[in-house]
């Protein structure tokens, strides 16, 4: 469990493009929800700026790092002006390189660093794999979406992680298998990429569940300490 970052400490989220995808519809879902009770956010698009395809909050503010020359160095260089400028808190990024630069640029700003793996990590060349190995020791958290992409940064001794694995519903490669929602069969309508969709009651608590501490080995000191928690999420 963590403290709730207060409200004049701002996230910003950053990642490659705001197009249609899969990790493009988990940002603004996540973003609109945390913007409406009451974080500051930022998003920070490392290339050209381009109308969302998902909606955004018109409460959050929208940066890019245009393409230039030295590209990756000039996008740090960039990410850490930003960092500095808006006094931000949390960078959040979203896959390989987004969190790279995240990572790196915690060295010079002093910033927390979440990193997001959302895909397969040994799909990538060598010299992301080194790139990464040395960069992640700076992240103070990971996401993974998978068990395999847990196992696969063992090596790391990764510390602080979360596991939330995505219905097997809402992944493109199952979207024609029909399912189960309160309005019948979902089938073809519940998919990452889609925009919009009706109600589903797998996918909301995949967007909002809270994976709560429930080992059998807990203290009763343990147990008072997550009650007492979440006592104060209500206060």
């Amino acid at each position: 469990m963590h403290k709730k970052v207060s409200a004049n400490k701002t996230i910003a989220f950053v990642i490659s493009s705001l197009n249609l995808g899969g990790e493009q519809r988990v940002l603004s879902i996540l973003v609109n929800k945390l913007c409406r009770v009451g974080y500051n956010i930022k998003i920070i698009v490392l290339n050209r700026l381009e109308e969302s395809y998902y909606e955004i909050d018109d409460m959050i503010e929208i940066l890019s790092i245009e393409r230039k020359r030295f590209n990756n160095i000039f996008r740090l260089m960039m990410l850490c002006e930003y960092v500095k400028k808006y006094n931000i808190s949390i960078l959040i990024g979203f896959s390989i390189i987004p969190s790279i630069l995240c990572c790196i640029s915690s060295i010079f700003c002093k910033t927390k660093v979440i990193v997001c793996e959302r895909s397969n990590p040994a799909r990538y060349s060598l010299k992301y794999k080194i790139l990464r190995r040395i960069a992640y020791k700076r992240a103070n958290g990971f996401v993974f979406q998978t068990n395999n992409a847990r196992n696969y940064f063992k090596k790391y001794k990764i510390k602080k992680y979360k596991i939330i694995g995505k219905p097997m519903h809402m992944q493109p490669i199952y979207r024609t298998n029909p399912f189960v929602t309160v309005e019948g069969n979902g089938r073809g309508r519940t998919n990452a990429y889609i925009k919009g969709s009706g109600i589903d009651v797998g996918a909301d608590i995949f967007r909002r569940g809270l994976c709560l501490p429930s080992d059998n080995k807990m203290t009763p000191e343990q147990q008072d300490k997550v009650i007492e928690i979440i006592h104060r999420c209500f206060q």
